[in-house]
């Protein structure tokens, strides 16, 4: 189900200047769309903004050593 709609979709054709033609995407391999559809989880803003996610360093611990910030 997945080729006919990548290879019918208007967005994936280029005109080849050499064949003077429209040409379209072809499916060679399906384990691309296949590992996309393996999908677990998919994260998204519920107000449809976006939200400046930040990882500060706080502390850390080595055997017989700490260090905070």
């Amino acid at each position: 189900m997945y080729v006919y709609f990548i290879e019918k979709d208007l967005h994936m054709t280029v005109f080849d200047e050499d064949k003077r033609d429209l040409v379209s995407c072809s499916v060679k391999n399906f384990n691309l769309h296949e590992d996309l559809a393996q999908l677990d989880y998919m994260f998204c803003d519920k107000t449809g903004t976006l939200t400046q996610n930040e990882l500060i360093f706080k502390a850390f611990k080595i055997v017989g050593a700490s260090c905070a910030n």
